[in-house]
């Protein structure tokens, strides 16, 4: 952290705001904390309020008003930061696959800590049990290089087996979560599965970090019943589903309280932007319609107090935030989809590989505060990952530890 006094006079040039883009282009890393004898100057006072919510600087104050400064200074310094990476849409194949090389170019160029991954879907392309093996394979190695000890996956629709008796559909990415929690040291209670009876509804996970101060609770939108307009690509969370989950969540909110809450399942929330017909069929067939129900699990989404629903399936990155009034924290919920991580399926309205790594500071009293999105990407025809411009993930309030 970089404890930066600047003399905010020279109102043209703008002198001290140029030194603070020195220090991060020559150290991207660093936390700038800025004092001021005198923020007098509206201007310098709106663009420093736009270096905050770019990431620029961490925080601003003037020198006189110590009490203020320094318990913020004091904070800050004792904030641990937790980092969450957010893959979707891999599409793990047998054969013609590049998998490897990206995962490995991704791992080379990312340098920031790792406390938490989550997959939101579609890890093999086909469902099949040596897409899975190959999967654990790269997906155990990223985690080493990285070093990510805990992980949660939630499945697509790409990985169920199609040509197998619904009972089985998810039998190889069951196996291939349990072989990651295995990896993580998570040894979840023996579950004995029912019969899938079209929506497999017992594949939603709840899950406690609390070193973290997280909780995730993983939805299953990947139906094993085949739409007449849309075949398996549509998805679903049922309310039978939600039920479940919300049950789940209770047990442990009473058990983890003013924790943050992440919701994460693969199929999008809202219909993508695309403007063109992708596979040439006219008004038969519109790709990529968002997730059924959606006023429910919305509804669901606030009365629980999530703070995040993390998506993936329309192989488009995108962020949204949303409040509803009809409840009297007006919590913003942001949904965020991760894109698409795999040359396989790059669409025209989006041509190139993203992801997203979210972090948010635990202070020394377990508050949790400055929740912050920053998105990677990479051109196929380009070597490295680049970072791109993140966001602040506004909140109406810290989420305080009673």
């Amino acid at each position: 952290m970089l404890l930066l006094d600047l003399e905010l006079k020279d109102k043209c040039d703008f002198n001290g705001l140029n030194a603070i883009d020195d220090i991060k282009r020559a150290s991207p890393h660093t936390k700038i904390f800025v004092l001021s004898g005198k923020i007098y100057d509206n201007l310098y006072h709106i663009k420093l309020q736009e270096y905050k919510r770019d990431g620029k600087i961490v925080g601003f104050f003037e020198t006189g008003n110590h009490e203020e400064w320094c318990s913020e200074l004091i904070q800050m310094i004792s904030a641990r930061k937790v980092g969450i990476l957010h893959f979707s849409d891999m599409h793990i194949s047998e054969e013609n696959d590049n998998s490897k090389q990206i995962l490995t170019g991704f791992a080379n160029d990312f340098k920031e800590k790792v406390d938490l991954l989550i997959f939101s879907g579609d890890v093999v392309n086909r469902g099949k049990h040596k897409e899975f093996i190959k999967a654990e394979e790269l997906l155990i190695d990223l985690c080493d290089r990285l070093k990510i000890r805990n992980n949660v996956f939630v499945p697509g629709n790409h990985d169920i087996m199609r040509d197998t008796p619904v009972r089985n559909a998810f039998s190889h990415f069951l196996h291939f979560r349990k072989s990651m929690d295995e990896y993580a040291e998570y040894y979840e209670e023996n579950v004995i599965y029912p019969d899938v009876e079209g929506y497999a509804d017992y594949l939603n996970v709840v899950r406690v970090f609390p070193g973290l101060r997280t909780i995730v609770c993983g939805l299953n939108s990947a139906t094993c019943i085949e739409d007449g307009k849309f075949g398996y690509d549509y998805g679903e969370i049922t309310a039978e589903q939600l039920r479940q989950a919300e049950e789940k969540l209770a047990k442990v909110k009473g058990q983890y309280p003013n924790f943050l809450i992440i919701g994460a399942f693969h199929h999008n929330m809202f219909e993508p932007p695309y403007y063109f017909d992708f596979y040439n069929k006219g008004d038969t067939m519109k790709w990529i319609p968002p997730v059924k129900k959606q006023g429910l699990i919305l509804k669901k989404s606030f009365e629980n107090g999530l703070d995040l629903l993390l998506t993936g399936h329309s192989h488009v990155s995108s962020s949204f935030t949303m409040v509803s009034h009809n409840y009297k924290d007006k919590k913003p919920l942001h949904i965020i989809s991760a894109g698409l991580f795999s040359e396989k399926g790059i669409t025209p309205l989006e041509t190139q590989l993203t992801a997203n790594y979210l972090t948010y500071q635990i202070d020394l009293s377990g508050n949790i505060s400055n929740m912050f999105c920053q998105p990677y990407s990479h051109k196929l025809t380009e070597v490295s990952w680049n970072k791109e411009k993140g966001y602040a993930l506004e909140s109406n309030k810290t989420i305080s530890h009673d």
